[in-house]
C-alpha cells in the first residue's frame, strides 16, 4: 500500500483499522512486515510520511451515525528522532463529530488548497459547532489530491510517533 501511495500518482485512499487517527502509526509497521519484507520501523514510517497528507478517523455515534472524529495532517518524518510529525487539526467534538482543534491551526499553504477543494472554514469554527444542537456535516476534502509544502508554517500541536 505504502510504496503504491509514493509513486507518484496522486489520488491514493486505503483504510485501516485503528483507535484514533494516532493509533494508525505503530499498525503501520506490523502491516508492513506481515506481507514478509523484513523493513526497519523507521523506513516504515518514513515511507508512510511521504505516502500519507491526512489520516481522517471516522467512529460510530451512540445513535448509530458514522461520523468523522478526528482529521490529522501528516507534516513529515524527523531523521533525528525516526518519528512521524502530526497535527490533530480536528478533533472530536461534544457530540463526537469533528471540529477545529484551536491548538493546531492550519498552515496556509494546507488552507489555502484545503479551500480549493470545497473546504468551509465558518462551517469548522469551535464556537459554531458548540452552540448547535444537530452536527453539522464535514465539508468533504479531497485527500488523495491535496499537494502541500511540508516546510510550510507548522502547527502549534504536534505528535511524534516512534
Amino acid at each position: 500500500m505504502l510504496e503504491a501511495m509514493t509513486q507518484g500518482i496522486s489520488g491514493s485512499m486505503c483504510t485501516i483499522h485503528a483507535d484514533s487517527s494516532f493509533s494508525v502509526f505503530p499498525r503501520l509497521p506490523v502491516y508492513a512486515r506481515a506481507s514478509g519484507r523484513d523493513w526497519s520501523t523507521g523506513d516504515i514510517l518514513q515511507l508512510a510520511a511521504l505516502a500519507l497528507d491526512f489520516v481522517v478517523f471516522v467512529t460510530k455515534t451512540p445513535d448509530g451515525r458514522r461520523v468523522v472524529a478526528e482529521v490529522r495532517y501528516v507534516q513529515g518524518y524527523d531523521h533525528s528522532s525516526g518519528q512521524i510529525i502530526t497535527d490533530e487539526l480536528f478533533v472530536p467534538g461534544p457530540d463526537g463529530c469533528a471540529v477545529r482543534n484551536p491548538l493546531a491551526p492550519i498552515p496556509v499553504q494546507l488552507f489555502d488548497e484545503l479551500v480549493r477543494h470545497g473546504y468551509n472554514p465558518s462551517l469548522a469554527t469551535m464556537a459554531d459547532r458548540l452552540h448547535r444542537r444537530t452536527p453539522l456535516p464535514l465539508p468533504p476534502i479531497d485527500t488523495g489530491c491535496a499537494a502541500t509544502d511540508r516546510r510550510s508554517d507548522r502547527g502549534a500541536r504536534r505528535r511524534r510517533v516512534r
